[in-house]
Order: structure tokens, then C-alpha cells, then sequence
């Protein structure tokens, strides 16, 4: 990682350079042997841990962050003119620099699906991923860094660290030639990254654990407000495109908690219990399970759950897994 900043920066410099024309072929050539290499994309996932149902799912947001029509859609936005009075004002999308982009070690590949917007712009990326990481190596050297590489740009335009997130922080947030770090994370260690990011006058986007809002208005259809909400439950609620938190308005209040109700009571499966068709991972800190549960119980009563288990779903006060 010593010298990973400085090579970026100066393949970053050839990409950029070469116009978004060009970047926009070369992405646009990976989203579509992306999609071409599913199943080797849904491996990674479910070596994230997720049951092949939930690849299968995520694996589609994936692809449609790689695909050509919404690249293009993204070039157009690049350079954008707006009508301002009698005159015309320009908002042009310039790159960064290098972009340090930390994925967490529960969900790594869902969030590789970023890279092709970062890079649209003319950033160069090095991205962490954990040790055991398949799926974000997979997207980033055998898809993007292969499509890089055929169009003759250098493989360092994308890299690939592994290891644990602190020392990758570590070793990479000094480095003169990192501009900007994209965190994804909870919002202990966020706060961390974006005060060390200020100290160091390095810009910082933050995608944390409490960021995720559903609103559901008093008209709103009840069925697909459900199917959307139910997504909550997916891989213990980690990925960050799904719902943490609901503001849901009075008129739909009761029904709407009775359907959530009835999906986490559908979701009360676990990965070893159910790979096809499971929902949940191990909880990454029990205890804490524990004292929001506790949390819960002293401002209202439990409508379904609130108790851990096993991997074979039985009860169990310490157990890995809740409902």
C-alpha cells in the first residue's frame, strides 16, 4: 500500500485526460461482461454470506450500476447547462483525484457497485475489501481492471487492497495523492474517518448505518410499501441500499406495523438454516442485540421476536442469531 497512492494518481491523470467518451466505452464494455459472468457475481456475493434468493437480488443492483444505459445517462450529467434568468449557468462533475473506497467486511460486494461511478468521472480507485473478500476482486480486477487494461489503460487506475479496514486507513490516509475516501460503514468508526479527513484536508462521503429512511404517506399502496419495507430484513439489515428507519404516517400506522409484524416472523430463517432462501446473518455484536432489545421493551412492547437463537432457528439466550 506504500506506493498505491502514487500510482493512482499518475494512471488517474491518463484517464481523466482521455475524455468521458472514452471512459464511458470502457465501463460501459465491463457492465456488459458483468452481466454476462453472472453467476460468477453471485458467487461473490453469497461468499459474503448472503443465501442465493438475496444474490440473486442484489446481484441485479449490481449489474444495473454497471449497465450501459445508465452510464450513458450518468455521462450526460457530467456537464450540465441550466437556464439561470437571461443567462446560462455550467455545473461541470470534475474528478477528485484518487479515491480511497473503504467497502465494510460484512457486504463488501454490494458495495463495489460504485466503482463505475467513481471512475466515470476520471478518479482512479483503490479499494478495501476484507481478507476473505471474492466478489470485490472479481468486479474490480476481472471485469473493470480486465475492460482497463484491453482499452490500454493502466491496471492502477483500479486497485484492490485487502486487510483490515484500520490499517488500510492507516497507511493510505496520509498519502499526499488520496484525495477523497468513500466510507462505508457504522457510525462509531464514520465519525472517526471524518474527523481524521478534516485534520488532513481530504473531502469525505460517508455512507453509514443510520443513513437508510423510508417515509410512507397516508395514501400510500399498502402492498408495495410492504415489499419495499420488507427489505429491512435482508442479510440482518447490513447493505445500505435497504430501510433502517420508517416515518410512516398515522392514517396507515396500525396496518403498516402489523405487515412488518408478519414479514420478520417470514424472515426468522437463518443462512445455515436456509441458504436458498434465508435472510439473516449472524449478528456481528450479540450484546448489542441485547441492549436495544432492552431499549425497545422500556418505551413499548414487542409485537413479534426479541429473542436469539441458533443457526437451526432453535431459542437459545446465546444464540448468534435474533428474531
Amino acid at each position: 500500500a506504500a506506493s498505491a497512492g502514487a500510482r493512482a494518481h499518475a494512471a488517474h491523470l491518463d484517464w481523466r485526460d482521455a475524455g468521458i467518451d472514452a471512459r464511458l466505452a470502457v465501463l460501459q464494455a465491463a457492465g456488459r461482461q458483468l452481466a454476462n459472468r453472472r453467476g460468477e457475481l453471485d458467487d461473490g456475493l453469497s461468499g459474503d454470506g448472503l443465501s442465493s434468493k438475496l444474490a440473486r437480488y442484489y446481484g441485479d443492483w449490481i449489474i444495473q450500476c454497471g449497465s450501459p444505459q445508465l452510464l450513458k445517462r450518468y455521462a450526460r450529467d457530467v456537464i450540465r447547462r441550466f437556464a439561470v434568468g437571461h443567462g446560462e449557468e455550467l455545473l461541470v462533475r470534475r474528478a477528485d483525484g484518487v479515491v480511497l473506497l473503504v467497502t465494510p467486511s460484512k457486504s463488501p460486494t454490494i458495495n463495489a457497485g460504485a466503482l463505475f461511478s467513481i471512475l466515470l468521472v476520471g478518479n482512479a480507485v483503490i479499494a478495501r475489501a476484507p481478507s476473505n473478500d471474492r466478489g470485490v476482486r472479481f468486479i474490480a480486477d476481472t471485469i473493470i481492471g480486465a475492460a482497463l487494461a484491453e482499452a490500454g489503460f493502466s491496471r492502477d487506475t483500479l486497485q484492490v487492497i485487502t486487510g483490515p479496514t484500520r490499517g488500510v486507513l492507516d497507511e493510505l490516509l496520509p498519502q499526499r495523492d488520496v484525495a477523497t475516501v468513500v466510507f462505508f460503514g457504522n457510525s462509531r468508526a464514520g465519525a472517526d474517518v471524518s474527523r481524521r479527513c478534516a485534520e488532513l484536508g481530504k473531502k469525505v462521503v460517508l455512507e453509514l448505518e443510520g443513513s437508510d429512511h423510508m417515509m410512507v404517506w397516508a395514501d400510500a399502496p399498502l402492498g408495495k410499501v410492504m415489499a419495499s419495507a420488507s427489505h429491512a430484513f435482508d442479510f440482518s439489515s447490513l447493505p445500505c441500499p435497504i430501510p433502517k428507519h420508517f416515518l410512516v404516517h398515522e392514517a396507515i400506522f396500525d396496518r403498516f406495523v402489523a405487515g412488518l409484524a408478519r414479514a420478520a416472523v417470514a424472515a426468522a430463517v437463518t443462512i445455515e438454516a436456509d441458504r436458498a432462501d434465508g435472510n439473516l446473518v449472524p449478528l456481528a455484536h450479540p450484546h448489542q442485540f441485547d441492549s436495544w432489545l432492552q431499549e425497545v421493551l422500556a418505551v413499548g412492547e414487542l409485537v413479534t421476536g426479541g429473542y436469539r437463537m441458533t443457526a437451526a432457528g432453535a431459542r437459545d439466550a446465546d444464540g448468534a442469531y435474533a428474531a
